[in-house]
Formats: C-alpha cells, sequence, structure tokens
C-alpha cells in the first residue's frame, strides 16, 4: 500500500556541513513525514533558550539510495555515561531519489498522484463479464480504458491514467485496475508549480466526491532516465515525503 512506512539504514549529513556524517535509521512514509534515529550527535549541546535551528538533513540508505528532508528539527537525544549518544530528528517533508537544499530546489518533468476516492469518481470500468446460455461459462475480458484528458494550465498539461495489476492462476483470476492524477511538464518545472494542481484537484474531488478525498502518494520524474535497457527508457520515481 502506498500509505506504508519504509523503515532503511543509512549514513546522514547536514546539508552544509557533509564531512560530519553520523549513522542512523530512518522510517518514512508519503503521508507520515519522516524520522532519523541517528547514532550520535551534530552538537554537544541544545539550547533551550533560543528557538529550535532548522535544517536540512541529506542521506543515502545502504541500498544507495538519496534522500533528503527538508525543515528539520532535533525532536529527542540520549546520552548515556559511560557510553554512547544518540538523537533523533523529525521533519514533515522530504524528498526520496535525491540531494537538494530546500524544496525549491525540486523541479520535476511529471508527477503522478494517488487519491482516496479518484476511482468512485472516474467510474470508468475495463472488464466485462457474460453468462452463457449453458449456464456453465463464464467469459471475462479487460481492455484497460484510455487516459482521460482534464486540461492543460500553463505549462502543465493533467490527465488521469489508468492501470492494472493482474494475477492468473490455476483456480482463480484476480483484475484489480485503479487510476491515478498524471500531471506533466512541457519541460522541468518546480515541483511547486504541481503541489498548487494537485492542492487544486483535491478540493475539486472533495466536492464531487461530497467526502473528504486527499493525496496517498506523489511520485516525481526528471527529464532524464536513470538508465535505458534496449530501446527503453527506466525512470527513478521520487518519493515525496509528507505528514498529512
Amino acid at each position: 500500500m502506498p500509505t506504508e512506512k519504509t523503515t532503511a539504514k543509512g549514513t546522514w549529513w547536514q546539508d552544509d556541513q557533509p564531512s560530519e556524517q553520523l549513522q542512523g535509521e530512518i522510517t518514512y512514509g508519503p503521508l507520515s513525514g519522516a524520522e532519523v534515529d541517528l547514532f550520535g550527535q551534530f552538537q554537544d549541546t541544545l539550547d533551550y533558550t533560543s528557538p529550535a535551528k532548522r535544517f536540512t538533513l541529506q542521506g543515502l540508505t545502504f541500498t544507495s539510495k538519496p534522500i533528503s528532508l527538508f525543515d528539520c528539527l532535533v525532536s529527542g537525544w540520549e546520552v548515556h555515561l559511560p557510553g554512547g549518544r544518540s538523537c533523533k530528528v523529525r521533519s514533515v517533508c522530504g524528498v526520496v531519489g535525491g540531494h537538494y537544499h530546500s524544496p525549491d530546489d525540486v523541479r520535476f518533468k511529471q508527477a503522478s498522484v494517488s487519491f482516496t476516492g479518484l476511482r468512485d469518481w472516474v467510474w470508468t470500468p475495463g472488464l466485462s463479464t457474460a453468462l452463457g446460455q449453458d449456464q456453465r461459462t463464464i467469459s471475462a475480458a479487460y481492455q484497460l480504458p484510455a487516459p482521460i484528458p482534464l486540461g492543460q494550465f500553463g505549462p502543465l498539461t493533467i490527465s488521469v491514467e489508468f492501470f492494472v495489476n493482474a494475477q492468473p492462476g490455476f483456480h482463480s483470476l484476480s483484475i484489480e485496475q485503479d487510476c491515478t492524477l498524471l500531471i506533466e511538464a512541457d519541460q522541468m518545472q518546480p515541483y511547486g508549480l504541481f503541489e498548487q494542481r494537485v492542492t487544486s484537484f483535491q478540493q475539486f474531488l472533495t466536492l464531487a466526491l461530497q467526502r473528504s478525498a486527499y493525496p496517498t502518494s506523489i511520485t516525481g520524474r526528471i527529464d532524464q532516465p536513470r538508465k535505458v535497457i534496449g530501446e527503453t527508457p527506466v525512470f527513478e520515481d521520487f518519493l515525496v515525503i509528507r505528514s498529512r
């Protein structure tokens, strides 16, 4: 599920002090923000008399996945004497897939957004069934629906894209169709521009459904593929970390 949390170990540093690196474990999700449990501390003392300093935390997981967390705060720390030190860093926004100094530096060519209730509003099935005259035959056919264009807004073109997960088995057949909101730009654009469209569509979808609707997952892509296999480009999906 897109709302599940992911846990990964890695190496972490503040973007303005890349030479001071700590190991730690991150837990993040598309709706739950991120928390990093660091095995050590970036500073020896915490000054409670002044406002907490926010910073950007960058990391690289042990599977070589770059992560950037913005507006981070130290939410707690521990000191064991004799022994070691640790601290927890909390962030409500970030990006999995690249290193950035701030949200203003994040740029995408395309964003795919999953929404609660979007499939109910679209109501476009691709599956058809028919019962045979002998009462012993059931015929099923599936065709992926064509994308639904929703219009162009400045440099952004918005549509609803369909995808399907089919699991044929010896004694069973499962076909599950879903859809996402696809936002494509004519060239790389700041993420904030995509987020404006996401917010506007969320308001529209809430009114259309007459109940609360919200994005469960936002992933972006840049204009360059990660690699090319044969003649097929393979793009990296950048997961946007948020806190609902």
